[in-house]
């Protein structure tokens, strides 16, 4: 447990999605608005159980103006372990966990079926999709950090799985459940870029459904497709959120993009230049060499079953327009290109299983190296796995990133290498950050939480923007004491709710604590470690070189 509260083992810096989604689905606490970013006590208006359910479907209303996903599905599935056990570190810290098992199974039943054959029941390329797709650097970050990734994955891997299953809409009940996935893969990030980064990897792989679809028709092989099809376009219709994808794409997206108006002469330049940084990004962020290697493997092994098996351009399809589509934008990212992963890992999952009893001479190796990457990549918050992780060869061929002790941090990139960044040394602010969780996790930190009065108000003051440790503090001891509400009060000034919820705990005879953080946590250095006096005098409690706490003295 005491690993757990490293920030770079817990979630980004100000999305704490995870704690709040149960709070409100247990109905302790509601959501001034959504997507939830604060809480108020559930006597208060706010948002419950039923607008978390509606804002996972649709921005409707306010939230139309919203660029972010009221409540994405991909929280709200991370939400169930907490919400159905009880919060507590444990559950909160499942919660992705969660999201990585339907994500690893839908791998796994997509594998195997790809993989049957007259003398194989593609048992062992449902297991190598899903131990590949485990195994990645993508998809183990994804679960540690708590970004959206594994809910963009998900999406994208259950509407391939649909499409998949439907045999070239040829079945009706899974082409009809192919429409509903297609449309909701847009909402299982956190916003319109994931849900357009899914809707792009998608793209390819539909219309690869649909020439099967027409082919079968043309060969009076199968009249099915002429109710599957109608079925899924209808229901992706239905379903998808179009006026918010289309109030965001017309503005900001396309924007940011900055697609030059079309011309040819700009885009070509640009798609070739960030074509060669996404796949730089599937070697050094996404995939590994480990992973890169094993995926190259199976997909041109995979290549040789495409006439027996044309399946598989469903998936290969999916990287293909992903990426073209990416490329052309000039806002680059790695954590645009984690959609076409599973086409990607599942095309090469069905190759894989073709090899022969020789040829798994070479397969065991790399499925051993991409354990091994696995193991450091995982573990590098461990002091032995960081600095062994430093040296070569095996900062580029196990860790998967050559500049990862260059506290430079290599040139820089016009794809911003997200994930990257994650795996390389920690620096000040995280290293405080870890710190301020070891504090609360034992000693005096701990007795200062377990002591904290029922139904306490902590409130955390901290400058203007995100950091400084105290998404750390609401992370531990909310999921700790969910009994105990922990809120921001921005700038060390009262704004509005900052008063009311202070105004409330009084009138309900509640506990009342404050705790600052020291100016090496602010990123600007803000000191603002002293309380202000708009609550009153406050008596010095026990800290950290870090932390203080103040209790309100009545």
């Amino acid at each position: 447990m005491h690993r757990i509260p490293a920030q770079e083992k817990t979630f980004h810096d100000h999305d704490l999605r995870l704690l709040r989604h149960p709070l409100i689905l247990r109905g302790q606490y509601w959501a001034p608005q959504l997507p939830a970013d604060e809480l108020v006590p559930p006597s208060w208006p706010g948002k419950g159980p039923y607008d978390l359910f509606a804002g996972a479907l649709r921005n409707e209303g306010d939230g139309l103006r919203s660029y972010r996903t009221l409540a994405p599905l991909g929280s709200l599935v991370s939400a169930l372990p907490a919400t159905l056990l009880g919060l507590s570190l444990w559950t909160v810290r499942l919660g992705p966990l969660a999201l990585l098992a339907l994500l690893l199974v839908a791998a796994f039943d997509t594998g195997r079926w790809l993989g049957r054959g007259p003398d194989d029941d593609g048992l062992r390329s449902g297991l190598f999709a899903a131990f590949a797709l485990g195994m990645l650097p993508l998809t183990w970050l994804g679960t540690l950090v708590g970004v959206p990734t594994l809910g963009n994955m998900a999406g994208v891997l259950l509407a391939l799985w649909a499409l998949i299953r439907s045999d070239g809409l040829s079945k009706p009940g899974f082409s009809a459940l192919a429409g509903v996935l297609l449309a909701l893969s847009a909402r299982w990030g956190e916003s319109v870029g994931d849900g357009l980064a899914c809707l792009l990897a998608l793209a390819g792989p539909a219309g690869v459904v649909l020439a099967l679809a027409l082919h079968r028709l043309l060969a009076r092989k199968d009249p099915w497709p002429l109710l599957g099809a109608p079925a899924a376009a209808a229901l992706f219709l239905a379903v998808l959120d179009r006026p918010w994808l289309e109030n965001h794409l017309r503005g900001y997206i396309l924007d940011q993009a900055d697609l030059g108006g079309g011309a040819a002469a700009a885009l070509l330049p640009r798609l070739a230049s960030n074509l060669d940084d996404y796949l730089q990004a599937l070697l050094w962020s996404l995939l590994g060499p480990a992973g890169l290697a094993l995926v190259g493997l199976g997909l041109l092994l995979g290549l040789t079953r495409l006439r027996r098996q044309p399946a598989l351009l469903v998936l290969m399809a999916s990287p293909v327009t992903g990426l073209l589509a990416l490329s052309l934008s000039a806002k680059g990212n790695d954590y645009y290109a984690a959609p076409v992963v599973p086409g990607l890992v599942l095309a090469a999952a069905v190759g894989l299983a073709l090899l022969p009893r020789r040829g798994w001479m070479v397969g065991l190796p790399l499925l051993g190296w991409l354990g091994l990457s696995w193991l450091v990549t995982a573990h590098l918050d461990t002091a032995a796995l960081s600095s062994l992780a430093c040296r070569r060869p095996v900062r580029v061929w196990i860790a998967g990133d050559p500049t990862r002790c260059d506290p430079a941090g290599g040139k820089e990139e016009a794809i911003y290498p997200w994930f990257r960044q994650w795996r390389r040394k920690p620096g000040r602010e995280r290293q405080g950050r870890r710190a301020i969780g070891d504090w609360l996790m034992v000693g005096e930190g701990r007795r200062w939480l377990e002591g904290l009065g029922p139904g306490s108000l902590v409130l955390l003051q901290v400058p203007p923007g995100p950091g400084g440790g105290a998404d750390v503090v609401q992370l531990i001891g909310q999921s700790e004491r969910p009994d105990t509400l922990f809120h921001r009060v921005e700038g060390g000034m009262a704004d509005a709710r900052s008063e009311a919820l202070v105004a409330w705990a009084r009138a309900e005879g509640r506990p009342l604590q404050l705790l600052t953080f020291a100016p090496d946590m602010h990123r600007d250095g803000s000191d603002i470690q002293r309380p202000t006096g708009w609550l009153g005098p406050l008596k010095p409690g026990p800290g950290s070189d870090l932390v203080s706490t103040w209790t309100l003295d009545e």
